[in-house]
């Protein structure tokens, strides 16, 4: 999703009466406060649950961002429902899982298990022990854009908090000459509500223009960081 396309998004959830009330970002391979010029410092403490040391060494790197950004969030904010969007889902497992086949070799119980691209919702719903419902997406290149979609029919449907989470847990070598754009680790969770008298304005902070996304992050922490820096009121 380029900048003007994240701009026409912002415009729709606007007008569609959809707003951002809360966000979390993990993203330790990336400068983070970089891309928000500084002023992600100004986020509150973090006070979210910690995933179970053995849960959290069954997910990939992808997974277990995604299940902490999503704990953060859902942590101040209750959800209703939950979306969670991933292009390559576990693209590294199933890579592992292929390599074994074509080696006649024994396959990972743990890899066969965690290999479904539903694996991180999954996962976050037995951590936060919640049973919402959920939905998880994959789209190509759309797959930021189509899970807004996702998000905006709960709302639609009458669901109050819908908590959106975007990931990826890197890109496997073997796959990089056919789909050279690859980021490090990293998630990106959204909780999306009706707008309401007051609502949601702790987010209109004073942050910068930001510049144009050439590409070089993804397209949800692009989408995130214009929809901060040019929200001046909600």
């Amino acid at each position: 999703m380029s900048f003007f396309e994240g701009s026409v998004a912002k415009r729709v959830l606007d007008a569609a009466g959809i707003v951002l009330l809360d966000w979390e970002v993990c993203a330790p391979g990336m400068d983070v406060a970089e891309i928000f010029q500084g002023k992600i410092e100004n986020r509150p403490a973090d006070a979210a649950p910690k995933i179970p040391m053995m849960t959290a060494r069954r997910l990939s790197a992808g997974s277990r961002h995604a299940i902490q950004a999503a704990l953060g969030v859902h942590a101040r904010n209750p959800a209703n429902a939950l979306v969670f969007a991933s292009r390559h889902g576990e693209s590294e497992r199933t890579t592992q899982i292929i390599t074994a086949l074509a080696a006649d070799a024994a396959i990972s119980p743990t890899n066969f298990t965690m290999s479904v691209h539903n694996a991180a919702v999954g996962q976050f719903a037995i951590t936060a022990q919640e049973t919402l419902p959920s939905v998880s997406i994959s789209a190509g290149t759309d797959t930021f854009r189509q899970s807004l979609h996702e998000a905006r029919a709960f709302l639609e449907a009458g669901f109050e908090r819908v908590l959106h989470v975007d990931f990826e847990t890197g890109f496997p070598d073997v796959y990089r000459p056919f789909c050279p754009e690859s980021f490090p680790a990293y998630a990106v969770a959204f909780l999306w509500g009706k707008k309401r008298d007051g609502q949601g304005a702790a987010l209109a902070a004073a942050f910068p223009k930001c510049r144009e996304n050439d590409g070089a992050m993804p397209p949800s922490l692009a989408f995130l960081r214009e929809y901060l820096c040019e929200k001046t009121a909600i």
